[in-house]
């Protein structure tokens, strides 16, 4: 059955441009895709207008498209293994400073609640953060297990004001999946929202200037929850080092890219 258009005669159609064609396996019947008359001459001159703005932007003659497109996604990809190499090196150096203001803290300054705030601008993704902290938190465990809480708030973006934030602790209480009302007061510090697993939360927020009543809130928390002093704890450890300050950071990134993709 033809369902039209018809023409009376074939100088109608002016020319004709076959564009796609298939054979339905079921029954054989070859399908033909074209066009033809005036809709040829408006996708011919939309296709010259696509391949005249193409080759301004590869600064060169559609003969040479396909070479250039090929080396830009070589570079690419190069440029992409560089770049994550880069940001590799800044979240060893983050990590190594961050435990050595941490260690400091604990060890001349006798605290057992360090809590840390840093603003990472435009350079920080989400992914840096998240390998910083994790980086960071893996090692103090490691060395110090519950004698030292420490609390962690980054945030990243143009403004220092608001903008994308992730907070995370290796307290087992403070942001566990039941302690729901010390998630809702820390978003209403900062005046945020945003959701994570136990152990960090992270979103947007409005008011990044509301870390220090924050901090102030994890230190009330720590001292109501440890009303005895944590004295023996920190003689114990006072003197240990932070050795593996970078150690399992390929593991961490490892796991990032896995959830990422």
């Amino acid at each position: 059955t033809c369902c039209g258009t018809h023409v009376s005669n074939t100088r109608q159609l002016q020319m004709v441009k076959i564009v796609a064609f298939d054979v339905d396996a079921s029954n054989g019947i070859l399908r033909i895709n074209f066009v033809a008359g005036d809709r040829m001459m408006v996708n011919f001159e939309a296709m010259y207008k696509r391949e005249k703005a193409i080759g301004k932007l590869l600064s060169s003659g559609s003969d040479e498209f396909v070479g250039n497109i090929d080396k830009m996604q070589k570079d690419l990809k190069s440029k992409a293994s560089q770049l994550r190499l880069a940001e590799k090196r800044l979240m060893e150096l983050e990590i190594a400073r961050l435990l050595s203001e941490i260690q400091t803290r604990y060890n001349q300054q006798g605290q057992t609640c360090v809590c840390l705030y840093e603003h990472f601008g435009v350079t920080g993704s989400m992914k840096l953060l998240q390998g910083i902290s994790e980086g960071v938190l893996t090692d103090v465990q490691q060395q110090y297990g519950n004698a030292l809480l420490v609390f962690l708030m980054f945030t990243m973006g143009n403004s220092t004001k608001s903008g994308q934030y992730i907070i995370a602790t290796n307290d087992a209480q403070l942001l566990s999946a039941k302690n729901k009302d010390a998630k809702q007061k820390i978003l209403a510090f900062i005046d945020g929202a945003g959701g994570g697993r136990p152990g960090r939360l992270q979103g947007k927020a409005n008011c990044f200037k509301g870390w220090t009543q924050l901090f102030e809130f994890v230190q009330s928390v720590k001292t109501t929850n440890n009303p005895k002093n944590t004295a023996s704890q920190a003689q114990q450890s006072e003197k240990k080092p932070i050795k593996n300050a970078l150690s399992g950071l390929d593991a961490v990134i490892d796991q990032l890219e896995k959830r990422k993709h």
